[in-house]
């Protein structure tokens, strides 16, 4: 049995896309050069790849062609890491670096490490992605990031998780408002959120129930609401930490709210590009300052 890596890239991008479609035009074929390809495949490996039915116009992998397309993903990962470091031994003052961070660390946490990777590298080319947690993630698996940093650790098998900072939380209200869990308004972030996971998890802990929510897109909008007497939330203290000092928002007191840990994460199949290397050098070496 032998893997034909044209046709699984191709293969790879029909299963990462769910449309044979949408594989064409990233491949720059046609789609019928797509269904070939994939035949072939199944052809060659003696498996069925992708469920067809006539009743539905949705893609669905076979068990086989689940575990093909996590096979498919970590090749794609370590030839794009492969390409990468050839250029870097081409041209070795050069290089680039993709960052995923979920909302609060890329505007609270990164800024200030963006600079100093800058300042000492300034011939690698930096780009930031921000999204939620549940989305970083998935850009990573799918090779769109080199590292990225997120709140709460991943649940998924590929990726490594390396603790980098405690960041302290607590559950924030309004300046005069006096906090009743029985009979309050929860301000909680979207699903996929590691906040609103961590916030979830606090209230459990203390025995509450979220009787009444509502959700907002990010920890500032949270914040601001808080203010205005919207709700309460168990929010970063860095976040409302300007707020407070304006005293339009209280941290409630005598409320377990612990630390949380920011993490660091990486495919586990994809080696550390040059530029990722000395980025995750970066953030470790100076962990202490930002502890």
């Amino acid at each position: 049995m032998r893997l034909n890596l044209n046709a699984l890239r191709v293969y790879y991008w029909v299963a990462r896309l769910g449309s044979f479609t949408g594989a064409a035009e990233q491949l720059f074929i046609s789609q019928p050069a797509v269904s070939k390809a994939v035949k072939e495949l199944e052809h060659n490996l003696s498996l069925s790849l992708i469920a067809r039915s006539s009743s539905t116009r949705t893609l669905m992998l076979t068990e086989a062609g689940k575990t093909l397309f996590e096979h498919a993903r970590g090749i794609f990962a370590i030839e794009k890491s492969a390409v990468e470091d050839m250029a870097l031994m081409a041209n070795a003052s050069k290089g680039s670096l993709t960052v995923g961070a979920s909302t609060t660390v890329a505007s609270y946490w990164l800024p200030s490490c963006l600079a100093e990777f800058r300042a000492r590298y300034p011939d690698i080319h930096l780009e930031l992605v921000v999204a939620n947690s549940r989305d970083v993630e998935q850009k990573l698996l799918d090779a769109q990031l080199d590292v990225a940093l997120v709140e709460g650790p991943s649940h998924l098998q590929h990726i490594q998780v390396i603790p980098w900072v405690n960041e302290s939380m607590g559950l924030w209200a309004s300046y005069s408002e006096k906090f009743n869990a029985r009979d309050c308004t929860w301000l909680l972030r979207e699903e996929g959120s590691g906040t609103r996971e961590v916030a979830l998890s606090i209230i459990k802990n203390n025995g509450w129930k979220v009787e009444k929510e509502i959700r907002l897109g990010s920890n500032e909008a949270i914040a601001r609401a808080v203010s205005q007497g919207l709700g309460v939330s168990f929010l970063p203290d860095i976040v409302c930490d300007e707020l407070s000092q304006l005293k339009k928002i209280h941290r409630v007191s005598g409320i377990n709210a612990n630390a949380r840990t920011l993490f660091f994460l990486h495919l586990n199949q994809r080696p550390f590009t040059p530029s990722a290397k000395r980025f995750f050098d970066l953030l470790f070496n100076d962990k202490q300052k930002r502890s």
